[in-house]
């Protein structure tokens, strides 16, 4: 088959050319993504990756993808809706701890380094379930444009900035122009030139 353009497209329903690649096409993978950039971005002291808080956000994200509404007779699509019931996600540090096999304080301290580096705000609420009042529940909302930051940042480490620093109130627009000529701005992006 041929596009307008002259070039070849594959059939999807023929062989790739690899038999490991044509079984991987009949497998459906779904959850959590992780961006090969939160490896060079969301850091421990020392530079390593914080691999636990790298999990933990993208359990977040997961929770924050919407969900595509479609008719049922089109297949068009509709809209979109959200995986979860309040306006926010809600999670506890237990349920983290469970869910990826770590401790309570390991999961704990992953989210407030996330926090730390602008890509979740934790919000505790009072909340009323069958008859009881629960104080100090936690909700994790998540701050897209810092993890765009945090994506793009990784794009300016990888062409040669050096340090890195991200507040909640992340601009995207202006860490573009900091991307771009590596200037300190105001606002809490900062990337530098580095030997690397």
């Amino acid at each position: 088959m041929v596009d307008g353009g002259g070039c070849k497209m594959a059939n999807p329903f023929h062989s790739t050319g690899s038999p490991i690649v044509d079984r991987m096409c009949r497998l459906q993978f779904t959850g959590n993504v992780i961006p090969a950039a939160w490896y060079r971005t969301i850091t421990r002291d020392n530079g390593k990756p914080n691999l636990t808080a790298i999990i933990i956000l993208s359990d977040v994200v997961y929770w924050y993808r919407p969900v595509e509404i479609r008719d049922e007779l089109t297949g068009q699509l509709c809209g979109f809706k959200k995986k979860f019931k309040a306006d926010i996600l809600q999670r506890n540090y237990q349920q983290l701890a469970d869910q990826f096999g770590i401790s309570k304080r390991e999961a704990v301290n992953a989210v407030v380094e996330l926090e730390k580096i602008g890509v979740v705000r934790r919000v505790f609420r009072t909340v009323r379930k069958g008859g009881m009042r629960n104080s100090n529940v936690l909700f994790l909302e998540l701050n897209v444009d810092a993890g765009v930051a945090v994506m793009l940042c990784a794009v300016a480490v990888h062409h040669r900035f050096k340090e890195i620093s991200l507040s909640f109130f992340t601009v995207v627009p202006l860490l573009l122009l900091a991307v771009a000529d590596g200037s300190d701005l105001a606002v809490g992006v900062h990337c530098e030139f580095g030997d690397i």
